[in-house]
């Protein structure tokens, strides 16, 4: 199968460690001060894990963070988990003892990675839960479905459905393509059946992946709507939770906003 995942053992890279410099701003006659702690290396993503932990990609590494009782960054973890492929970002796919143990998917690339962090010890102890599986295409968007069930968006306007075992190993897996066939810029996938895309033909699409049909031993899904108003590519796309708002930002320069129609919700 062209796009299915493989557990990859190539060889690791040489990375320069990070240099670190910390800046703090204050403003007058206020309580609140910023620090600013600066990394010279291509920041890639950034996940806030508690009130006091943050997660940060650099290169192939994550970073984990704390903030101090005087307001300062320290830096308590940073391991390597990716070959070769820059973190893109970080998910939670279950949380346990009291918020002081995840176990994560980390996105990169075309790879993608389940590792565990435990948070109970000073150093903060990391788990790789599975190999890093890697597919043949780049993964823009993840979603969790299930306890053992992920859908993934990749570059190329295709689904790829997984269902893991208890040791995040492939079990099962399933293509479903899109009845538009062009290369992303950018995508999300919004729940178990509808996924937003910006393309590079200047518009944003919204079609269905669980509403299905078969053609040429292929699971095509159901185009649902196609906004065209930008002139140029579109580089990021977003919504409101209850999806009645959708936002593109385009290489036009332009940020859209595109509300639902109240008097008919299917358009």
């Amino acid at each position: 199968m062209g796009h299915s995942l493989q557990p990859t053992n190539a060889p690791s890279k040489n990375w320069i460690n990070p240099l670190l410099q910390t800046d703090s701003y204050s403003k007058p006659d206020s309580t609140l001060t910023l620090t600013s702690t600066i990394r010279y290396l291509p920041q890639t993503c950034i996940k806030n894990l508690t009130s006091t932990v943050w997660l940060s990609g650099s290169g192939p590494y994550l970073s984990a963070w704390t903030i101090e009782a005087n307001n300062s960054v320290k830096l308590v973890k940073e391991f390597k988990v990716f070959t070769f492929e820059r973190v893109k970002s970080v998910k939670v796919v279950k949380e346990c003892e009291n918020g002081k143990i995840f176990d994560l998917v980390v996105v990169g690339g075309k790879s993608l990675k389940f590792i565990k962090l435990d948070l109970t010890s000073d150093d903060y102890n990391v788990i790789d839960l599975s190999l890093e599986l890697q597919a043949r295409d780049w993964i823009l968007d993840l979603i969790q479905i299930s306890t053992s069930k992920f859908n993934l968006l990749l570059t190329h306007n295709i689904i790829l459905k997984l269902e893991l075992n208890s040791l995040y190993e492939v079990v099962q897996e399933e293509l479903i393509y899109s009845p538009v066939n062009c290369l992303l810029y950018s995508g999300k996938l919004i729940n178990d059946e509808l996924v937003i895309i910006g393309t590079i033909f200047n518009s944003v699409i919204i079609w269905n992946y669980n509403n299905t049909e078969v053609k040429f031993e292929k699971k095509y899904g159901k185009l649902e709507c196609e906004l065209k108003a930008h002139e140029g590519v579109i580089f990021n796309v977003d919504f409101t939770k209850d999806l009645s708002k959708l936002v593109s930002v385009s290489d036009d320069r332009s940020i859209r906003v595109w509300e639902r129609n109240v008097n008919n919700p299917s358009e």
